[in-house]
């Protein structure tokens, strides 16, 4: 469910846009949220449902946000490399092979 967002996720970011990713996976139902504050952001994690107790945020800089989107990207790909190599060549897997995000 996050491989399906990151392609607009990744976009919103670099136009430093705030964005969320969504998990609602049976037993998650969370919503991770990312508001930009200057050059930090705000990464805040709250119930996807109301009954779902439990939100909390940090604060941390753009460039780690950076790298773990970028992270999960370049990981993602090289995992469907070895899986499913004739997928590779669709975008964007092939940008996040070669490391354009």
């Amino acid at each position: 469910m996050v491989i399906e967002q990151l392609p607009d996720v990744m976009e919103r970011f670099k136009r430093g846009e705030d964005f969320e990713i969504e998990f609602y996976g049976q037993g998650i139902e969370r919503v991770v949220e990312f508001t930009f504050i200057g050059g930090d952001v705000e990464v805040g994690c709250l119930p996807a449902i109301e009954s779902t107790p439990n939100s909390f945020s940090e604060i941390v800089h753009a460039s780690e946000v950076s790298e773990i989107l970028n992270g999960i990207a370049r990981d993602f790909a090289e995992s469907l490399l070895r899986v499913s190599p004739n997928l590779v060549s669709i975008e964007p897997f092939s940008c996040w092979l070669n490391g354009e995000f």
